[in-house]
């Protein structure tokens, strides 16, 4: 994500002195600017006044860094991949009354303030949405339901195996079976080996969709990546329906995979309407419509859910329809 920030000041002519990571975790994105990468220490040892330009990720830490002598400002972009953000129109009609045909689908009020809250940050009402929206403990840990023992886990869009490590940890390794979806080729050999030592495993590198075919990835081995849809594409994608029947079937099925949610969705329908596995799903990846469409859908394939809205972290990005 910081690269993505860094064009985003560069097309604005806003010039960018370094990258700055607040946090103990390894750089893992690759860049090709040479910009030098410094922690809070070696600018502190700099002893000259700077600004900090934060993406979406972690801005619970945003008043921790205010707090430092030789900060001068922070800014924020709330949301810096373009193409994760809502058309301009589809936020206009949802703030001037376009969610009143949603409302009635969700279980509660927190509901209803979080999926506001996602149009009101994308109509520049910054202050709104982080004073109203809270974060889970983790993704698996809402306040609407608990892990059940032996549980089959079905993790859509599993990446280098963050959710599944989390997963294992809120389940304390009391589970039956994990199927680990995941088509980014670098990625799926990060999470090959991250689970190579644990029971009950399985990580396939294929995509999900409405229509088993071929896709591509654009931006491979990052966390922008993502899959479209290309007559030359060498990912292979297939139906959850049609290959369930060779798996066990899920009792919690997570999907994260950018633009695609719907579409994995509705390639899963039969599983939907038979099985009613709880869901786990990002929705906030899309043109507004988008999410607005998957909420409707769910509740008209199986009447039977409970929906709710929860933020995984304190960004746009990261809210999660959870049904139940």
């Amino acid at each position: 994500m910081a690269h993505v920030v860094y064009k985003k000041l560069q097309d604005e002519g806003i010039s960018v002195a370094g990258y700055f990571v607040n946090v103990n975790a390894q750089w893992q994105e690759q860049h090709d600017d040479l910009l030098p990468c410094l922690t809070l220490q070696q600018l502190r040892e700099q002893e000259r006044p700077f600004a900090v330009v934060m993406g979406h990720g972690h801005i619970e830490l945003m008043a921790k860094i205010q707090q430092e002598a030789l900060v001068k400002s922070v800014y924020v972009i709330p949301n810096p991949y373009d193409y994760y953000l809502p058309d301009r129109e589809v936020v206009s009609q949802a703030l001037a009354g376009g969610l009143e045909e949603v409302y009635p689908y969700l279980a509660d009020q927190e509901s209803r303030d979080n999926l506001w809250a996602y149009f009101a940050v994308h109509s520049d009402r910054y202050q709104e949405f982080y004073q109203k929206v809270r974060k889970l403990e983790g993704m698996f840990y809402p306040d609407v339901w608990q892990l059940r023992e032996a549980e089959v886990y079905y993790d859509v869009g599993a990446w280098n195996g963050d959710t599944v490590r989390e997963f294992l940890a809120a389940s304390k390794g009391n589970y039956k079976a994990i199927e680990a979806f995941e088509p980014d080729p670098d990625a799926s050999k990060v999470l090959r080996q991250s689970v190579r030592d644990l029971k009950n495993i399985h990580c396939q590198q294929m995509g999900l969709a409405s229509t088993a075919g071929k896709m591509q990835i654009q931006g491979s081995g990052t966390q922008s990546a993502f899959m479209e849809s290309t007559d030359k594409g060498s990912i292979p994608v297939e139906r959850l329906d049609d290959i369930v029947g060779e798996l066990l079937p899920p009792t919690l099925l997570k999907i994260g995979v950018p633009r695609l949610t719907l579409d994995i969705l509705q390639g899963a329908e039969k599983l939907i309407r038979k099985v009613k596995p709880r869901l786990i799903i990002s929705i906030a990846w899309g043109t507004g419509n988008d999410l607005l469409d998957t909420i409707k859908w769910v509740q008209r394939t199986n009447p039977e859910y409970q929906l709710a809205l929860r933020y995984r972290l304190l960004m746009p990005t990261q809210l999660w329809l959870y049904a139940y």
